[in-house]
């Protein structure tokens, strides 16, 4: 066997396995981003009795959660008379939902959070809205700078946060829904009322049953907002 290479088609065996990897990091990345999957919900705390049930399972199927359940679209939750749950998301976002609460993941991708609520109290701590943050990103998406959309569905409205911040959604029975904005900008939503801007500081009800709506300054806050704030104050101690 000769020893003499031709010169002109020779590459170090080192330079062949960088080019290699290199290669098969591209392509990877290039099936994730094609698969436009990303399960990046996870219940991250339990109080008391929450239960969940995944897409496919009957109505009346319900499971106890548990931590790091990871959470999936059409998923949902449901605490009872003395639950609280908190769910984290992409992007360092939170939700976290009081007792007799049922929240729904709609949508959830790189570019849209849609989630529902039809009944009960949840708070929404929206740290990030650029797409970005997720760890894979679609390269063919031509509005990847564009801001993460993200909306939460009431039986009588849909609300946009359009800003980073602290927001407070309650629904009663009938479906008569309250927006709190402590921190941010948010959008609510129907055909009756229109397209009703919330700023900082302001609170809306829009009653079930005849769509009338009133925004006025903030109350108070109760037992579950300095929960809350307890809670954040406790990650902000591990970061």
């Amino acid at each position: 066997m000769s020893n003499i290479k031709n010169a002109g088609s020779y590459i170090p065996r080192h330079k062949a396995l960088l080019a290699m990897a290199f290669v098969l990091a591209v392509l990877s990345t290039i099936v994730l981003a094609d698969d436009r999957i990303f399960r990046v919900a996870r219940i991250s705390l339990i109080e008391g009795e929450v239960s969940y049930q995944r897409a496919n399972d009957t109505q009346k199927d319900w499971y106890d959660a548990t931590l790091n359940l990871p959470l999936d679209v059409s998923d949902q939750i449901y605490s009872g008379p003395n639950g609280r749950a908190e769910i984290q998301l992409s992007g360092r976002n939170l939700v976290r939902i009081d007792q007799n609460s049922n929240l729904r993941i709609s949508q959830f991708n790189t570019g849209l959070i849609q989630l529902a609520l039809p009944i009960g109290t949840a708070t929404f701590r929206v740290d990030s809205l650029d797409r970005r943050q997720f760890q894979v990103v679609d390269a063919t998406d031509v509005n990847s700078d564009d801001p993460v959309y993200f909306e939460v569905d009431t039986p009588v409205v849909a609300i946009t946060f359009l800003k980073e911040g602290s927001y407070r959604v309650n629904v009663r029975e009938d479906g008569t829904t309250e927006v709190i904005v402590r921190r941010g900008r948010a959008e609510v939503y129907n055909k009756e009322i229109g397209s009703v801007t919330i700023k900082q500081g302001r609170r809306v009800v829009i009653e079930g049953r005849d769509d009338y709506y009133q925004i006025v300054r903030l109350e108070d806050k109760d037992g579950w907002d300095r929960w809350n704030d307890r809670r954040d104050d406790e990650l902000f101690a591990r970061i």
